[in-house]
């Protein structure tokens, strides 16, 4: 349970102070920016690199790397049966290279794919300066959650998607969330998990994240391994490469032709 995971942080006893069950949205969020290590904290992070491994079923693993870096360009790779997947975002462009289904070239995201991986290109997350990023943040009150009690945020994005966040009320950690996410044309209904939190540059990160979708089999989880701050990202690590023939220029039309 999240309580016994946040117990062995001297960091988080330190800084975290229990919050009523009838707290204000203010009094929540001002918790959760302390239980994570403090809007400072946060802001001195400019960049991040994530090594794990990805489990999609029985004998299905796949290292994963993630890295982001301010203010929201994103990459994750990951290895599977010898290919390499690609998914980035460099803050105007979402772009991915899929050599599962043959195609080895980056292609640009369609707007459906592009709303869901934009969120990931913010390290500091929704909660933090949510009004100026453009987003809408409600409480909704408190319900138990898989024997926690939580607060229950409800978080409407920039881009409309609505999210559905669970804090736990002692120190105001997300532990859990749900949001609807289009699939080839399909809405489907995402529940995500978050636990083991550690702390990495004075901030506490979650170093697993399960996730599994409403009436599909199986899930995904992730185990992150390594969690670095602040190391060098090159422009290029998020910008999608130029094929050949991509920037040659069409003859110009003559007139009357």
């Amino acid at each position: 349970m999240i309580r016994k995971t946040l117990a062995v942080s001297a960091l988080l006893l330190a800084v975290a102070l229990p919050v009523a069950a009838e707290a204000t949205l203010e009094e929540v969020l001002a918790t959760n920016i302390e239980s994570r290590g403090g809007m400072e904290a946060l802001k001195a992070i400019e960049t991040l690199r994530i090594e794990g491994r990805m489990a999609m079923g029985p004998g299905m693993e796949a290292p994963v790397t993630f890295e982001a870096r301010r203010p929201n360009s994103m990459r994750m790779e990951f290895v599977f049966q010898g290919m390499t997947g690609v998914q980035a975002y460099d803050g105007e462009t979402g772009w991915q290279i899929m050599p599962f289904g043959g195609s080895t070239e980056p292609e640009k995201m369609n707007e459906q794919e592009l709303d869901n991986i934009i969120d990931q290109a913010d390290i500091d997350g929704p909660l933090v300066d949510w009004e100026e990023k453009g987003h809408k943040v409600e409480l909704l009150g408190t319900e138990e959650v898989d024997g926690t009690e939580a607060h229950k945020l409800k978080v409407t994005h920039k881009n409309g998607r609505e999210t559905t966040m669970y804090l736990d009320t002692e120190y105001c950690l997300e532990f859990k969330s749900k949001s609807t996410v289009n699939t080839q044309g399909m809405e489907v209904e995402v529940e995500v998990t978050y636990g083991d939190y550690k702390e990495v540059a004075g901030v506490m990160m979650a170093h697993s994240i399960s996730q599994a979708a409403q009436g599909a089999p199986g899930g995904m989880s992730i185990t992150f391994e390594k969690i670095e701050a602040n190391v060098d990202l090159a422009d290029d690590r998020f910008a999608m490469p130029v094929t050949e023939g991509a920037d040659e220029e069409k003859p110009a039309e003559k007139d009357g032709e």
